[in-house]
């Protein structure tokens, strides 16, 4: 069997390494990405898996379409809405999570599964735990408009804070621009990922600076898992996915508010974290929870 997976370069897509590494396990599937082979025809493979956006027409023996996120502002809704009324059916579906899933609420008998974000082998570092830092915080991901960073990034600028952050990523030219020279905040531009690990434990801890608004607050923060993941504690802006991570973890983030009132470094420095331990959501162990290749083949007449 041969599967072509849909590399989309303007989306963060590590699901798709994830899957082909555990795709390994399974001797009669082979897989290529769209990115390795640009030229690649869908029709000339066995399954092609497409992550949504837009599809009106089926182009291969067996699609799959992945929702593994809600559509942005503005109009998201609408946006959804569209989704699930002009793509074309496939022969199955993948969900980020059950909230996803729902969203959707797609009613025409599709088999489906759902398979949350996982974390790459590389963030499980105990090796790299530090006990003096060089920055208070670390910000990792996307540092465009959409995320609101101005705010906090102006309160962490103010001396009588006495915060510093790295943030890792490319950042707009507008938000380096404005703070491009300030002491407190360092941008590493965009880095490999292998070296993300090395760089993210120079901080004491991980902000998961996500808006309290929707989609943003009822998918699965990568970044925060990755965090946890490093063993760094973690301050968040609070929303519903990540109360409902700390609750089921057992976990303590350090929750801004809307003013930034007590974010300091010393309410920082002396808050009782409790970062949760996140060994089961390594990717091969998320994926094999999920069963959705499994799934799959049985759908299309194939035994595992």
């Amino acid at each position: 069997m041969r599967i072509l997976f849909e590399y989309r370069p303007q989306s963060y897509l590590p699901e798709i390494q994830a899957y082909r590494d555990y795709l390994q396990k399974f001797d009669f599937v082979t897989t290529s990405d769209t990115n390795e082979m640009p030229e690649a025809n869908p029709k000339d493979y066995d399954v092609f898996w497409r992550f949504m956006g837009m599809a009106r027409f089926q182009n291969a023996d067996v699609v799959v379409h992945e929702y593994n996120s809600l559509s942005t502002a503005p109009f998201a809704r609408f946006k959804n809405f569209l989704k699930k009324r002009l793509n074309h059916t496939p022969d199955f579906r993948v969900f980020l999570n059950q909230q996803v899933s729902r969203e959707f609420n797609f009613n025409d008998g599709v088999p489906s599964g759902v398979r949350d974000m996982g974390i790459n082998k590389l963030f499980y570092q105990p090796s790299l735990c530090r006990k003096t830092f060089d920055h208070h915080l670390v910000y990792m991901g996307s540092l465009t408009k959409s995320r609101n960073l101005t705010g906090i990034l102006e309160h962490i600028s103010q001396d009588k804070h006495g915060l510093k952050i790295l943030l890792i990523g490319e950042p707009e030219p507008e938000l380096y621009k404005q703070f491009k020279n300030c002491a407190q905040i360092t941008f590493t531009g965009r880095v490999p990922q292998k070296d993300i690990p090395q760089i993210a434990t120079t901080a004491f801890a991980g902000l998961n600076y996500t808006p309290d608004f929707y989609p943003y607050n009822v998918q699965t923060s990568t970044k925060l898992l990755e965090y946890c993941a490093l063993g760094l504690n973690v301050v968040s802006t609070k929303y519903a996915w990540v109360k409902g991570f700390e609750e089921a973890r057992k976990a303590n983030f350090f929750w801004l508010n809307d003013s930034f009132q007590g974010f300091d470094a010393d309410n920082l420095e002396n808050y009782a974290f409790i970062t949760p331990d996140v060994s089961d959501l390594e990717w091969n162990k998320v994926i094999e929870k999920s069963q959705i290749f499994e799934n799959l083949f049985k759908e299309i007449g194939l035994k595992t």
